[in-house]
């Protein structure tokens, strides 16, 4: 599962893309969590990403993330600042019982997730996107399953 946290004028949403091994599309989600930081949108689109696992019934999932800072509060690397330890708590706890691997990835790699993320602000709600009808996620599913490389170039 692919996850990212979005803020903008105080604002935070965040979503997420969960894909089986092959890279084919399961599931997606996109919530709005109103006022907040970048690091608290991000940790809570990760909470939902396991909770929308454990509502499916999914189990030994890879949560990848392009944030250092909520990777390593999840790996217990290091200590989460105290607003953030709630979520912290129910994220340890559901990595428990659903065997969870945390993995730093690039931005370009979580274009997806990033995608939702936006569409949380956009409309300030939660919901799912249409992969068929939303025509960003589409090549971004294709190239997972083709198993291409998601580049990244330096200006």
């Amino acid at each position: 599962m692919n996850t990212n946290g979005a803020a903008k004028d105080g604002l935070t949403a965040g979503g997420g893309m969960l894909r089986d091994h092959q890279g084919f599309h399961k599931a997606n989600f996109f919530c709005f969590y109103g006022d907040g930081t970048n690091n608290s949108a991000k940790c809570s689109a990760i909470l939902d990403g396991l909770n929308l696992c454990n509502t499916l019934g999914y189990r030994d999932i890879f949560i990848h993330s392009d944030s250092t800072l909520a990777i390593s509060w999840c790996t217990k690397l290091a200590k989460p600042p105290w607003n953030i330890l709630v979520w912290m708590r129910k994220i340890c706890d559901l990595s428990e019982q659903l065997n969870v691997s945390f993995l730093y990835i690039y931005r370009e790699g979580n274009k997806a997730a990033d995608h939702l993320a936006s569409l949380g602000l956009k409309h300030k709600s939660d919901g799912a996107a249409n992969t068929i009808t939303d025509k960003t996620p589409k090549p971004i599913l294709l190239g997972d399953c083709l198993n291409l490389p998601n580049l990244r170039f330096k200006p």
